[in-house]
């Protein structure tokens, strides 16, 4: 029995190191797979990783931007702030943002600024383009601590120039009649002004709205 056992034990050993192997093969392919990930530092100190790139083009500078989030506090992963889950400030909706407006923390107003429509990343955000040594109190009571670094996921799901705004915003079943001959009052009145008077947001709209009747 011993000489049958012994032979049944050497039988299995290479059989149990293969089923080890191959057990512990996805750990490795995921560590591949955060690998081919592919950390990228910009000048400014930001990291970022492409988790998919999207398509189309990127938002220019004033560009409203529509972006679902998640951000977690580097090193403890305690989520400070989404835009869905339980932890959501704006009930699932994504966050909208005017890109360069400092309306947001620096790292993540540079992060997407460089994205894609479609597209998601991960941004590890150093202090300096986060809260700094002040730290901050989020909507949700959650303490980011003094020189803390930041890791937010982030998807941008679509941007506007203003001018997709402006044509919504002309659908009559939107503003209604009178609202539409009110605003396009208020448009000619902004044609008559002096150039060089009116904001360049302003002025690129003019022709949207008034159409032929615009002229310089």
């Amino acid at each position: 029995m011993l000489a049958v056992a012994s032979r049944l034990s050497l039988a299995w050993a290479p059989l149990a190191s293969l089923v080890h192997e191959r057990r512990a093969s996805p750990s490795r392919g995921t560590a591949r797979v955060h690998m081919a990930l592919g950390w990228k530092t910009t000048p400014s100190g930001l990291r970022y990783a492409e988790v998919s790139v999207g398509e189309g083009a990127q938002p220019m500078p004033g560009t409203l931007v529509k972006v679902h989030y998640t951000g977690e506090i580097e090193g403890t992963g305690e989520v400070y702030m989404a835009s869905r889950g339980e932890r959501s400030l704006t009930n699932d909706q994504p966050f909208v943002f005017r890109v360069g407006s400092s309306a947001v923390i620096r790292g993540l107003d540079e992060g997407v600024s460089t994205m894609r429509v479609g597209g998601r990343r991960r941004l590890s955000i150093p202090p300096a383009l986060a809260y700094g040594e002040q730290g901050y109190l989020s909507g949700i009571a959650v303490r980011v601590p003094p020189n803390a670094r930041l890791l937010i996921e982030c998807e941008l799901v679509g941007f506007s120039d203003g001018r997709e705004w402006t044509r919504d915003l002309f659908r009559t079943e939107n503003a209604g009649p009178w609202a539409v001959l009110l605003i396009t009052f208020a448009f000619l009145g902004a044609a008559a002004a002096p150039e060089g008077t009116l904001p360049k947001q302003v002025t690129d709209l003019l022709p949207l709205v008034l159409g032929d009747k615009f002229s310089r």
